[in-house]
């Protein structure tokens, strides 16, 4: 080997081998640490970002609450997507009775309606509902039929 010029050292000698496979593995394992964190904390901030809404659907006209909820029906009929017509027939309801001049149905949640209203007809539907909503089973066609009667049955009692 040449020495260095001006007088530099030698080149460096480690007293010992580098094991390369360990040096290796060792690499891999730190990549492998790095990229579950970055995926922990991808799942995380995707899971804690704001959930998108369901569109609410375009009105094509005046209609009466009893074409909005057969509207319901024959949309969601077809699809097969009971539970989603489940929450926009509440939705529907709720905004309904809010509007005619009912307690503020919106924000409450069907046990909170039951205790303010009783054992009244509407605490008894929306309390069906939210089973149908929030249940461990998928609701039915007829089970949607059935809520669907009765939602129209509840608002001809009140009047439209």
């Amino acid at each position: 080997m040449r020495p260095l010029p001006s007088g530099l050292a030698d080149p460096l000698h480690l007293p010992f081998e580098v094991p390369w496979r360990l040096v290796a593995i060792l690499g891999a394992i730190f990549l492998f640490a790095i990229g579950w964190v970055l995926l922990r904390n991808w799942l995380n901030r995707r899971r804690r970002a704001p959930k998108r809404a369901l569109p609410a659907p375009v009105p094509t006209g005046p209609s009466s609450i009893f074409d909005e909820i057969e509207g319901i029906r024959g949309r969601y009929a077809e699809s097969g997507s009971f539970r989603i017509a489940c929450h926009e027939l509440s939705s529907l309801l709720r905004g309904y009775f809010e509007r005619s001049g009912r307690r503020r149905f919106s924000t409450l949640t069907a046990g909170e309606i039951h205790r303010q209203l009783g054992e009244s007809r509407i605490s008894r539907f929306f309390g069906f509902l939210t089973e149908l909503q929030f249940g461990r089973g998928r609701p039915s066609r007829n089970e949607l039929d059935d809520v669907c009667d009765l939602a129209i049955e509840i608002v001809r009692e009140k009047g439209s």
